[in-house]
């Protein structure tokens, strides 16, 4: 008997400005502005020019600008942990950031 597959959910490749926060690979507390790469509800992806390790923890603030359908822009609160960092083969002052998410977001009105 065969199992069904467990397919992988795939990722949206957006831009979206962020703000991402946490500790980086010295300990030190840092802020950085940046984009996505691309998300899924399990993971995002972001270039970061700070280098944070794997088990690190970081916050994002993603900027959902106004649309037709999007009245409004909002701000997404995201958290999560560092499972992978690549460097970017196009920046080596950059590393792509894998960030697995929380199950808990924020969704606000943006200011």
């Amino acid at each position: 008997m065969l199992l069904p597959r467990h397919h992988e959910e795939e990722f949206f490749s957006i831009s979206l400005d962020a703000h991402i926060q946490g500790q980086d690979a010295q300990g030190t507390k840092f802020r950085e502005k940046t984009s996505t790469k691309k998300i899924n509800s399990k993971e995002a992806v972001f270039e970061l020019k700070t280098k944070v390790c794997i088990g690190t923890r970081l916050k994002a603030s993603l900027f959902i600008p106004k649309t037709l359908i999007l009245g409004k822009p909002l701000t997404l609160s995201i958290s999560g942990e560092v499972v992978k960092t690549v460097k970017d083969s196009n920046n080596h002052n950059q590393q792509n950031v894998f960030l697995k998410l929380n199950k808990n977001f924020n969704i606000q009105k943006a200011f």
